[in-house]
């Protein structure tokens, strides 16, 4: 039986296109259209589609909130957007939020549509129905102090954390193409990051995991990446692996509520401030100035912490935070 497509464009050309592109596909899949979001949630509802390619930018709903809302009537749904512009942060919406399948730039090549329609096709049928964990695993990730890509083994990009969103935001050595794909700013570094995602996903790979570098053109420190091989639990097939590539940047001072260090080494309000700034700059100086102390009560309240904390010099001290749960974001 043929899958069931859903094309969904507010321009007539571009759906007039559709129809004379895929005519060759009749046999591999029933094709709908549809001008408008809300259109296309009507006929979803009356015959749910298996795959959904939509523009991203429409009058009235726009393409994520059409995902978002065929997502809730079914999660088996398989969404491809499609946008006349690069719009970074609606792409990585799509991968997290809306749990878009393929994220293309128009103009697309019919052939690399063609090519996602039927992964999307084949990825439908095995997808497992646990959005719910997906957004706690999401809301925890969320959380830790650097970036967290994962990606599938041709370096496509699956899921970003919060970190990993203001890196590429930032464009801060790590970019991600409109075809989803992790890439570096620099080209030797792209290859050294795909090689390296491309041995922890390969079975029967030389390494579990690779640590490299990734420039900035900046002139920043360069950032610390590791890939890290893991199996894809969903998957019977222990062939099928997924990388995820940690990223810390040098640049970030690491950020500790006093609130936090107040509660987890009772330490008064004024000791867990000086703690937070010191963790921040490293130096005690630094930290004074910026609590409005004097340097000689900040040595005089380093020394109480100490004593509170089973600690004796600043490094000891500042590596005990940063092992601690002190580092975790809360989200409010």
């Amino acid at each position: 039986m043929p899958s069931q497509l859903l094309f969904v464009d507010d321009e007539p050309k571009v759906l007039d296109a559709h129809r004379r592109s895929f005519r060759a596909y009749k046999d591999a899949w029933t094709a709908r259209y549809a001008s408008s979001g809300e259109e296309a949630l009507s006929l979803f509802r009356e015959c749910p589609a298996d795959v959904v390619v939509s523009d991203l930018s429409m009058p009235g709903m726009k393409g994520l909130e059409l995902v978002s809302a065929i997502k809730s009537i079914d999660a088996n749904a398989q969404c491809i957007i499609l946008t006349g512009t690069a719009d970074l942060q609606a792409a990585l919406d799509a991968i997290n939020q809306g749990r878009v399948f393929r994220f293309y730039l128009k103009p697309c090549k019919t052939e690399d549509l063609v090519r996602g329609i039927l992964d999307a096709i084949a990825a439908g049928a095995e997808l497992p129905e646990n959005s719910n964990r997906l957004d706690i695993g999401k809301a925890a990730l969320d959380s830790l102090p650097y970036g967290v890509f994962v990606v599938d083994a041709d370096g496509r990009v699956l899921f970003v954390n919060s970190f990993a969103t203001e890196l590429v935001r930032e464009k801060a050595g790590l970019m991600i193409g409109h075809d989803r794909v992790l890439r570096a700013s620099r080209p030797a570094d792209t290859k050294a990051l795909q090689a390296a995602i491309a041995d922890t996903t390969t079975l029967g790979g030389s390494a579990l995991e690779h640590a490299l570098f990734v420039a900035r053109d900046t002139g920043d420190r360069p950032l610390s990446c590791m890939v890290q091989r893991f199996a894809d639990v969903a998957s019977e097939d222990a062939t099928l692996r997924h990388a995820a590539v940690f990223v810390t940047d040098p640049e970030r001072a690491p950020s500790v509520a006093p609130d936090t260090l107040s509660g987890l080494f009772d330490l008064t309000t004024s000791e867990s401030r000086l703690l937070s700034c010191l963790v921040a700059s490293g130096r005690l100086e630094q930290a004074a100035e910026d609590t409005g102390l004097t340097l000689s009560t900040a040595r005089t309240y380093l020394k109480q912490i100490f004593a509170k904390t089973g600690t004796g010099r600043q490094g000891e001290l500042i590596q005990m935070v940063l092992l601690s749960p002190a580092i975790i974001k809360s989200k409010v």
